[in-house]
């Protein structure tokens, strides 16, 4: 056991040993003047021979090849405000904006999934960009003019005489078949269980 010991203080006075005399090297090579490290070669008659073809190696370089770093574009919400509430109204209003131009909503789920990502994404343009969100708002005010107008228009009214039918029997019962659903996704699961029945 003692044994042990010593040869694990041993090691660790080697160890601090040799970090001492790296340090030291360091140190010295740090130490020198850059006029030192600059010294210019002594010019010496040397006499150049060409080396045998067969003696020669040839020399590999290596290339360190860096990759161009993309940057995205910087993102910042200079069009929102910093306060939470204030913030959640705003893009609360843009997303009504957006979702009026845009038009309605498809009750598809998938289409509905691409329309919210769509939404999304012209969001974030907006709220990224004041050009953009200056064209946003000239959009919508030009859309809620027309709109208005629409509804401002004199409807022509037209009478509708209803002849007055007999009394229809009670509809019958609603069967599973009846009533398929719209969403496509649903509606194929729904054919599916119909067809194992």
């Amino acid at each position: 056991m003692i044994e042990l010991l010593i040869a694990a203080v041993a090691a660790a006075a080697f160890f601090f040993y040799l970090t001492k005399v790296k340090k030291q090297k360091n140190q010295a090579q740090n130490d020198a003047s850059p006029a030192e490290k600059i010294k210019p070669a002594a010019k010496a008659d040397v006499k150049k021979e060409p080396l045998p073809e067969a003696k020669t190696k040839p020399t590999v370089v290596e290339a360190i090849v860096e990759k161009p770093v993309v940057q995205a574009p910087k993102t910042t919400n200079d069009n929102a405000p910093q306060d939470s509430t204030l913030k959640r109204h705003n893009l609360s209003q843009l997303a009504v904006m957006i979702k009026a131009i845009q038009g309605p909503r498809p009750d598809d789920s998938t289409l509905s999934r691409h329309y919210d990502a769509l939404v999304n994404a012209q969001m974030d343009d907006y709220l990224n960009n004041p050009v953009a969100m200056a064209q946003l708002n000239s959009r919508y005010e030009n859309l809620t003019k027309s709109v208005a107008q629409v509804k401002a228009a004199p409807t022509a009214t037209v009478k509708i005489v209803a002849k007055a039918k007999p009394a229809a029997a009670p509809s019958p019962k609603v069967t599973q078949s009846d009533n398929i659903p719209t969403d496509s996704t649903l509606r194929r699961h729904h054919e599916t269980m119909l067809k194992n029945k």
